[in-house]
């Protein structure tokens, strides 16, 4: 029980380990490991069997380049050679932070495991959370229980989100980074896909042990080039409404925090969109972070213009117009800030790819 508890935490260049203090103080060893653009070690061939196409519509256009980077770097985490006799190494990214001490995570890590040695992967949050929570109600609720996938396809639930904190006991690792090689989605929607075909045994915390710290710093290359964060207004169309809370779900999580959403409703009558669509969304309104409007949806050729339909303009730099079946990859708006620099450029994203 005097063994420290490691955390391997993957670092972007320029970044920071966020919670590096509070994991010293709650008695854990914590190491960064170098993000990696190579993504050789991939398998990037069209899967035969998995049912991308029902589980994540448009999923061609959403492994991007950085997402293969991130799924590649997962990859090389796992099989690190010096933590192969640790089955109770944290794998995560920089800015995950702990709740609870070391010695009590060990403790129910062992206990998790010794009753449930099936389970592949070990999630150590329950839903995404920036701030944290009440360490005292965390530790009275440390429990696990099996992870509940989406059946069909992913609708970026807050539950299924991130990899910020998670355990892959030593004999399971070449398993899950397989599941990674092989699946070209974000890798938490690849690792939930293998979970809902039984191909992974994943257990989830009850409630959330890490939670993901505001970065103070992010990529090397903004900040070396100072360039200077634009006011971006996101201009979607959304027609399906399963779209529109996977959309709005991504943008809200992404780290660029100058950004508004605009979104034109269409595909349905005013009463459903009043009773049904508002009242979801209230928080994010109300917060000035999205506007929603209706639109009956009769004219497709004036589809970008509703989004902003008497909107004021000015203090928007760019204008970034989605694709209803996007994949937006976390720094997306970043990307597309380093890219185009400047003012009142309009910039097409067609399914993740931005017309730089």
């Amino acid at each position: 029980m005097n063994t420290p508890l490691h955390c391997l935490l993957l670092q972007t260049p320029g970044e920071l380990l966020e919670g590096e203090k509070d994991f010293l103080r709650l008695g854990y060893a914590v190491e960064a490991f170098p993000f990696m653009q190579d993504a050789s070690c991939l398998d990037d061939a069209e899967p035969e069997e998995l049912p991308l196409h029902a589980y994540a519509p448009g999923w061609r256009h959403g492994d991007l380049p950085e997402v293969r980077s991130l799924r590649a770097s997962l990859v090389r985490m796992l099989a690190d050679p010096r933590w192969q006799k640790e089955d109770f190494l944290i794998f995560g990214e920089s800015d995950a932070v702990p709740l609870v001490e070391a010695a009590t995570l060990r403790a129910a890590l062992e206990k998790e495991l010794n009753a449930h040695p099936e389970t592949h992967l070990l999630r150590l949050f329950h839903h995404k959370a920036h701030s944290p929570n009440d360490p005292r109600k965390v530790v009275a609720s440390l429990h696990f229980s099996a992870f509940q996938p989406g059946r069909e396809r992913s609708k970026a639930s807050l539950y299924v989100s991130g990899l910020y904190a998670f355990v892959v006991p030593s004999v399971h690792r070449k398993k899950v980074a397989d599941v990674l090689c092989h699946t070209p989605l974000p890798p938490d929607r690849a690792l939930e896909l293998a979970a809902a075909r039984g191909m992974l045994n994943v257990r989830a915390t009850e409630s959330n042990l890490f939670y993901q710290k505001p970065r103070t710093q992010r990529a090397q290359a903004v900040s070396e080039s100072d360039t200077p964060e634009s006011s971006i207004a996101v201009c979607l169309v959304v027609r399906h409404l399963e779209n529109l809370d996977r959309l709005l779900s991504l943008f809200m999580a992404q780290p660029y925090g100058n950004c508004h959403v605009f979104a034109a409703v269409k595909g349905m009558t005013a009463d459903n969109f009043s009773s049904l669509v508002l009242p979801r969304y209230e928080h994010w309104i109300r917060q000035g972070r999205v506007t929603l409007r209706h639109y009956p949806g009769k004219n497709q050729v004036s589809d970008l213009i509703d989004t902003i339909r008497g909107v004021e303009l000015s203090p928007y730099d760019l204008f970034v117009f989605p694709r209803e079946e996007l994949l937006c990859p976390s720094g997306l708006l970043e990307r597309i800030n380093r890219c185009m620099p400047g003012s009142r450029i309009t910039v097409p994203v067609s399914g993740g790819n931005v017309a730089c």
